[in-house]
């Protein structure tokens, strides 16, 4: 279940404007403060929000376990929508809806981590999927929806109930985000600096929101990370620190989606999902992401409310064996220097956080420059290192996680 916990005192993200007491904290009306966050009086009908949305030619493009994702139009700019049925009360309705309270929660994880890109605490990052708004809306799907589901269903493999099949009362979640891309897993690495800047570029959001929201992904595997093309002399500006850092795209641009796995803490509250009893996320060991949900529980002891920041690097050591099993699929450059890119990062699993490795290794000021030095630098790593046989960061993070002794290993609070 995703959770708020906020110690029964006013959570940050709803204003002076909505009454809160004690009697209320006891007894909270999820409904009534999803519409608060997302600026509503009552649920709209879809014919009522016309003007903000066009799903006139709506096409369908993913579906997750509870939500259909549409590309349309928010506000006159194309948007990914992703519609999300809520208002779940029983154990039936659950398995196919999402309750009101984790729909808050969705909203407010979406919202903070668009906060981001302004500068705060020193730190910022345009790192994560944008949210540009949100709606709560009733009743079937509009036609040209219906049409584009269908469209979907005969073309892909799909288990998603039909949406006709849903009360004309039932209540939904529209989520407009930015487009992003396509995910790490269709894109095809076009170079070594390119596979270096894509890490950078994971490291530099995920330092940041570490910094400014105690976040952790908790599920950073290849479907939630984007890859959009762009001019391959663009850089890409974060704040760390106080400083401007100038990571050099080398034509990719990414964006994290942080799904409602994640955890994230501001002033008195701690958004979280509770993994406690949920065994099936831990069964399978067929494949590196099941490998990294079943270390991931090792290292904070299936305590999920505390802030464990490992888990980032623990995430981030599973892309960077992905991209260099991908690199090697693809031929891309030579053995030698796909190893030489494996080897920059095998000291990774030695750091607590994804802040304290980019505090280490990043540059105050990223220019083009730097990732042809850090080629240069891992090159001459590489070469100092041929006696000893080189083991993924990923591998050794997972050994280490079975000393759970380890200080490093602790669940920050």
């Amino acid at each position: 279940m995703l959770t708020d916990y906020s110690e029964n005192r006013r959570p940050f993200y709803l204003r002076e404007s909505f009454p809160w007491t004690v009697e209320y904290a006891n007894k909270r009306n999820y409904a009534e403060e999803l519409l608060h966050i997302c600026d509503q009086s009552e649920i709209q009908s879809w014919k009522k929000v016309g003007n903000a949305l066009d799903v006139s030619e709506a096409r369908k493009i993913a579906e997750g376990v509870y939500s259909d994702v549409f590309i349309g139009e928010y506000k006159r700019t194309t948007a990914i929508l992703k519609l999300i049925p809520i208002g779940a009360e029983g154990q039936i309705e659950r398995l196919y809806e999402n309750s009101f309270r984790e729909a808050a929660a969705k909203v407010v994880v979406l919202k903070e981590l668009t906060g981001l890109s302004e500068v705060g605490e020193g730190h910022s990052t345009e790192g994560f999927i944008q949210l540009n708004g949100a709606m709560v809306l009733k009743g079937h799907y509009p036609l040209s929806m219906i049409y584009a589901w269908r469209v979907y269903k005969q073309s892909m493999s799909s288990y998603k109930l039909n949406p006709t099949l849903f009360s004309p009362k039932q209540n939904y979640l529209l989520l407009a985000v930015e487009y992003g891309g396509i995910t790490l897993r269709e894109y095809e690495i076009a170079n070594i600096p390119q596979a270096y800047s894509i890490v950078y570029q994971l490291f530099a959001a995920i330092a940041v929101a570490e910094f400014r929201l105690s976040y952790e992904h908790r599920s950073l595997n290849v479907k939630n990370v984007l890859i959009n093309c762009c001019d391959p002399n663009d850089t890409i500006r974060t704040t760390f620190a106080g400083s401007e850092i100038y990571i050099h795209t080398h034509g990719v641009k990414v964006k994290i989606i942080s799904p409602s796995f994640c955890r994230m803490t501001k002033d008195v509250s701690s958004i979280y999902f509770d993994w406690e009893s949920n065994e099936e996320f831990f069964m399978g060991e067929n494949n590196l992401e099941e490998i990294a949900f079943q270390t991931m529980r090792m290292i904070n002891k299936n305590s999920w409310r505390p802030f464990c920041p490992t888990s980032n690097v623990l995430w981030l050591s599973y892309i960077i064996d992905y991209m260099h099993d991908r690199l090697t699929q693809l031929q891309v450059d030579s053995p030698e220097n796909r190893d030489e890119f494996l080897g920059h990062f095998k000291c990774l699993h030695l750091y607590d956080s994804a802040w304290k490795w980019t505090a280490a290794h990043i540059d105050n000021h990223m220019k083009k420059e730097i990732i042809e030095r850090l080629l240069k630098q891992s090159s001459v790593l590489y070469q100092s290192s041929t006696d000893t046989q080189l083991s993924t960061s990923f591998s050794a993070f997972n050994k280490e996680a079975q000393s759970l002794d380890d200080p490093k290993f602790a669940p920050f609070t």
